[in-house]
Parts: C-alpha cells; structure tokens; sequence
C-alpha cells in the first residue's frame, strides 16, 4: 500500500466552507463504501449457509470413468510402493459422512441438526444487513444514496430496491404489518379480574432468507455506484484547490517526509 497522510488542519482551515463540505461528502461515500463492502461480504457468508449448494448430478459415463481412474492410480500406488498412508481415522469417515450430507442436503440443513435455531438466527443476521443497507439511503444521512440514480433504468432492481424498504418497514425495524407479533393480549380470570399479558411474546410467520441474493444484486449496484461517485468528488475537489492550498499539502508532505528519514 503506498503511504499516505491525514489532510492536515491548516489545509483544512485554508478551505472555503464549500470546500469543507466536499470534503466531508467525500468521507461519507469513503464511509458508504466500506459499509456497502461488509454487506456483500456478509451476504456470501448467507449464501454459502442458505443458498443452493447441491451440484448437478454427474453422467454415469463419467461417474464411471471417474471411479476407473481412481481404482487405477490406487493400484499403481500400492504396486509403486509410494502414497502409503495411515489407517483411516473415524474423523476422517466422519468429516466424508458430514461433506456427503452438505452435497446432499445443503449446509442449512445439516446445521440444523446441530442446532435447530440456526436457520432463524441466519435470518436476524439477514435483518441487520437489510436495515444497514437501507439506512444509507435515508434523508437524514450527511450523504444520503440517491436511489433515483443509483438504480436508473432498471426496472428490475428499482422494484428490489423497493422491496427491501418494505421488508425493513414491515418486518425488520417499523414493524408496521406483521400479523400483530408484538400486540398486547389480555385475560379474565374467574372472578372477572382483567389481566393485561406483558410477555410481548415473539411470533415470526415468515422468513425471508431467499430474499438475500436480490439484496446481493442490488449492493453490487450500490458499490459500483460509490466508486465511480467517489472518482468523481475527488477530481471536483482537487480541480477547485488553489496555489496556496497545494502549497499547504506540498509542504506538509515534505516536512513528514523529512521526520521519517530523521
């Protein structure tokens, strides 16, 4: 990585508020950027859990000459005397046995058998990644996503854009309509007496995992959208710096440089 240094404070004060407020733009789409990245890191973190892992099945023909080929190289090993290994180890029949369910059935489901909790808590984890995503697009962010021209004649991922506000207002954050999950309930016992139940319990009739790759889809866009935004700030910021102020830098530069070589 080649080195870098903080702006400096003078250059900072050498600025017009304009500038200032560039500047800061700047950082926010930096900021974008890097929150942007970790969801669609994340994402694939979901995918390998939830998404399709079974492969295509394999023709017979090449099952077969696969198994051949297999058979002939062990012969030709133990003819050789060389590939001598130890006695296979119950770990070892018990890690095939495991990938063998996972190729079968998914990781999803044998997680499951380890914890049947897994698939609802993947689906909270899939919460906090749709309602980080959205809240770079709300109007109380300094540098508020422009949806409007991030997702720009495509219809497609206009409507998952859309999609995903609904899933964080109705599901995720506002909760506006989920089926009352978290309504007041109430009792009479016998002798009349009104019991309001202060439980609040937990009720999740839906789960929305296969939502994540539209999310992917629509990140992607997203991170393409802050890299070309950020190029572009830069070069307006650099274009409006005068003399003085590349002085400022050139000289603050030379000064760290020099405290380095010391």
């Amino acid at each position: 990585m080649k080195k870098t240094l903080k702006l400096p404070d003078d250059f900072l004060n050498a600025l017009s508020n304009e500038q200032k407020f560039k500047i800061k733009a700047i950082e926010d789409r930096i900021e974008q950027k890097w929150k942007t990245l970790d969801i669609i890191l994340s994402l694939n973190v979901i995918n390998g859990i939830a998404g399709p892992v079974t492969p295509p099945p394999m023709p017979e023909r090449s099952k077969e000459l696969l198994e051949d080929i297999e058979e002939n190289i062990k012969k030709l090993s133990q003819a050789l005397g060389i590939g001598k290994t130890e006695e296979i180890s119950q770990l070892d029949i018990d890690r095939k046995n495991i990938w063998d369910a996972v190729n079968r059935y998914g990781i999803a489901v044998v997680l499951t058998f380890i914890d049947s909790q897994i698939v609802t808590n993947i689906e909270k984890f899939f919460a906090g990644l749709v309602v980080a995503y959205i809240t770079m697009f709300n109007s109380g962010q300094r540098a508020q996503l422009p949806a409007n021209k991030i997702f720009a004649g495509d219809a497609d991922l206009q409507a998952l854009h859309k999609r995903f506000y609904d899933l964080r207002d109705e599901w995720y954050a506002h909760v506006g309509r989920n089926d009352g999950r978290h309504n007041l309930k109430y009792r009479i016992d016998e002798s009349g007496k009104i019991f309001i139940d202060k439980s609040g319990e937990q009720i999740t009739p839906e789960y929305h995992l296969s939502e994540f790759s539209n999310l992917f889809k629509c990140a992607i866009r997203v991170s393409s959208f802050i890299e070309t935004d950020i190029d572009e700030r830069v070069s307006d910021i650099m274009s409006s710096l005068d003399g003085n102020q590349k002085d400022i830098l050139s000289e603050h530069w030379s000064r760290e440089n020099q405290k380095r070589i010391e």
